[in-house]
Parts: structure tokens; sequence; C-alpha cells
């Protein structure tokens, strides 16, 4: 049930193959010649694939040993089948097993206890009770059945503590995963914002995040600059900004990197950041643009999918966070174009994750990113010019040592207000 609702990562669906290819009995074929090949069971209407897929593998010159159950409800197994035809022998013994295997190359066969011979019997279910089923003693044929099965008096309370466990197995796993990169990219972005309290001691506030990586087009765009686009989501303006992202991004980043993994977490994150930034700096006048609310909302966007479509979110949890980022909406001084890309860029992302024939949306996500770049590039006028924060900045170079630096932004920036119709 946990599976079923809430999915399975890499890192678990990597164990579970590994703990079910390891159970059971096994047996080992490296000594027998050839490429070894098996098929998992069609279910047991019909048996076609299995007898007919069989034998083309062996005329190709594998060696297939298929190792088949009994009883699968309304049409019994396939060995049910099999051992209908006189004079076929489906329980081998290991050794003949494998010699029949080298000599037909393919071989399908049961491995029990001969003791008691419950062949051409219809199995409909098995029940469990009293240990006996049908006068059989299963301890007898299966000694470690009931490390795993037990008798249950009281369905409804079994029942309830079933599922109290799977609970606090879900729990157990949520707390045991590190997101390791949701982490990282707060440390960096609380980093950022100490070192631009440590300069605003000393420099104006606007100039000090221009200098921090800020995305101002006058310097993104002007001066190519482009790496703004995505530097920007580390800076934010005063405590309650930096604040408030961060614990959406504490929410939403880690949900996010744990169910759909790092990669795809910060593919999502990158991405809508710089699609949220070339939004907002087409559709808007030039200004200084900051933090990680883009990213934020292109995470937003599919932690809201899987809660109105795949209904796995817990809503409770992440309530006060999605009232955070709706706020942000009814706040003039918030760059809501930003958050608008943002928040496309994310949902693109969750029906390409959730789509199998993804790549008519990937070619879309491609093309969107690449069409907002040629315009953003293509931008004839900046408007308006700030002068004095330019000053401010190369002022503030010039004093940190990087002389040559300064003089060369200076030039540079008088082209630029040139070239872009400026003063």
């Amino acid at each position: 049930m946990d599976v079923c609702h809430n999915g399975l990562t890499d890192t678990e669906t990597y164990y579970l193959t590994k703990a079910m290819l390891n159970s059971g009995d096994r047996i080992d074929l490296s000594d027998l010649p050839g490429i070894k090949v098996d098929k998992h069971s069609t279910g047991g209407v019909g048996d076609k694939v299995s007898l007919v897929l069989g034998t083309l593998a062996a005329a190709s010159g594998c060696t297939m040993a298929k190792l088949s159950g009994r009883g699968l409800g309304h049409t019994c197994g396939t060995l049910d089948k099999l051992e209908s035809i006189p004079g076929l022998t489906i329980s081998l013994d290991e050794d003949r097993f494998k010699k029949q295997v080298k000599d037909f190359k393919f071989l399908d066969i049961h491995i029990g206890n001969e003791k008691y011979d419950v062949s051409n019997e219809e199995y409909d279910h098995i029940i469990i009770d009293d240990n006996y089923y049908e006068g059989i003693d299963l301890k007898d044929i299966f000694p470690s059945i009931y490390g795993a099965v037990k008798n249950v008096d009281d369905k409804t309370k079994e029942i309830t503590r079933l599922i109290s466990s799977m609970q606090k197995a879900v729990r157990n796993r949520i707390n045991r995963f590190k997101p390791i990169a949701t982490y990282i990219i707060m440390g960096i972005c609380i980093f950022i914002y100490l070192l631009s309290l440590l300069l605003s001691t000393k420099y104006d506030k606007s100039s000090v995040y221009v200098l921090l990586g800020a995305d101002y087009m006058t310097f993104t765009l002007g001066l190519k600059q482009l790496y703004r686009l995505f530097t920007c989501a580390f800076v934010h303006n005063g405590f309650f900004h930096l604040f408030s992202n961060m614990y959406s991004l504490f929410f939403v980043g880690r949900y996010i990197e744990e169910n759909y993994g790092t990669k795809k977490f910060l593919l999502v994150l990158f991405v809508s950041i710089i699609v949220g930034s070339l939004t907002q700096s087409i559709l808007s006048n030039n200004s200084l643009c900051l933090g990680m609310s883009s990213g934020i909302y292109g995470l937003f966007a599919i932690l809201c999918l899987d809660l109105l479509i795949d209904k796995k979110v817990p809503f409770n949890r992440f309530l006060p966070m999605i009232i955070i980022n709706i706020s942000y909406l009814f706040i003039t001084s918030i760059a809501w174009l930003g958050h608008l890309g943002g928040f496309i860029s994310g949902y693109l992302f969750y029906k390409i994750y959730k789509t199998k024939d993804n790549k008519p949306l990937l070619v879309l996500l491609i093309v969107m990113v690449l069409v907002l770049f040629i315009k953003y590039l293509s931008t004839k006028t900046i408007s308006p010019f700030y002068i004095g924060t330019d000053n401010d900045i190369i002022n503030i170079y010039d004093k940190l040592g990087f002389h040559n630096y300064a003089k060369s932004l200076a030039n540079r920036l008088i082209n630029i207000y040139t070239k872009y119709g400026g003063q």
C-alpha cells in the first residue's frame, strides 16, 4: 500500500529488487555454456508466450532455464497444464535439472518436495487455517512459512496494526532521507545574505546586491553578464525575504528532492530560476531582481499538481507554505512575472516527468527557453538607467582594489548608455 501511494525512489527500487533476487533457493548456472536467459510469467492464462519464446530462445543458441509455479487461480498454472501430458516430468533434482538444460537448452520445471503428491489439483486460493491445508501440515513442506504468515483472530485489529506499521515505516523513510541539495542551496543563500549585511555597513544596499550577483539589466544585458539570470536567486533583500523563501524551500524542496530525486529537483529549480528571470526582465522595466522565488514556484507547481491530481501530498503539512506563496501575489513589490515564469516551467516539468512519451513536451520546454533568451538578447532599450547606482558599484570595485576593472567598467557603461538609448 505504501509503494502504491508513494512510489519508490531509485535507491529503494534497487534494494527491493536485490532482496527479491536473493530470496528463496537459487541455482547457479555459471558452469553452463552460452548465454543464459529467463522470462517472467505472464500470468498463467494460456502459457502461449512461455512455450513459443522458450523454443525460439533455444533455437537462437541461448540457454533458458525457466522455473514456474503452480496454482494461478481459474486457469491453474503452467506446471498444472504441462504435467497433464503423459510421460512429462516437471520435478527434477538440481543435477538432473542442469543436465537437461545443457542438453536441450530450454526447460520449464518445478522444484519441490516430492513426498507430497499435489499434482493436477485446482487451486483457487490458499487458506492458512490451524496449520493445515487439505490435511497437509504446511510446516513440513514450508518450514519457514510461519515466519511470514500467521493466524489472525481479530481481522479488524490486525488491519489497524498493519496500517499503523506502514505509516510508521513511511515516516522513518522520510526521516532517513537527507535532501542534501536542498540544504546546500539554503546554506549558500544564508551565507550570501550574511555577506550582504557585512558589506551593507560600508556601501549602499542596492549596489551590494548587484556586486553579489543580482539581476540588473544594465549589467546582465548591457555587459552581457548573463550568469546573473541564475545567481540572482541566491541574493535576498532583507531578513523577511530570506526567511519566507528558505521556509518554502525547506518544505517544497525536501518533498521534490525526496520524491523525484536530486537530479530532477535541481533541474526544475535551476530552469525555473532562469525562465523566471527572463520573463521578469522581458516584460518589465530595468530593475533589481533577486531571490529564490521563481525557482520555488517551479517546485511549487509540481507540489500543487501532486496534491490536486495524484492526491499523494498531505495537505495540512504544506498549508503554511502554500499560504505564504499565494500571499506573494498580493505584494506589489514582488516580481510576480518571475513567479509566473517559474510556475509554468514547473508545470511543464511535471508533465514531462509523468508522461511516458514526453519528447514533444521536452521539445516545447527547450523551445520556450530558447525563445525567451532570443527575445531578451534582442532588447533594444534599457530604461531607466540608474547612473548613481552604477557609479557606486564602480567605486566599490575601486575601493576593494580592482582599480583596472573599475576603469574598464566605467568606459563600458558609457558605451552601454549610448547603445541602449541612455543618457
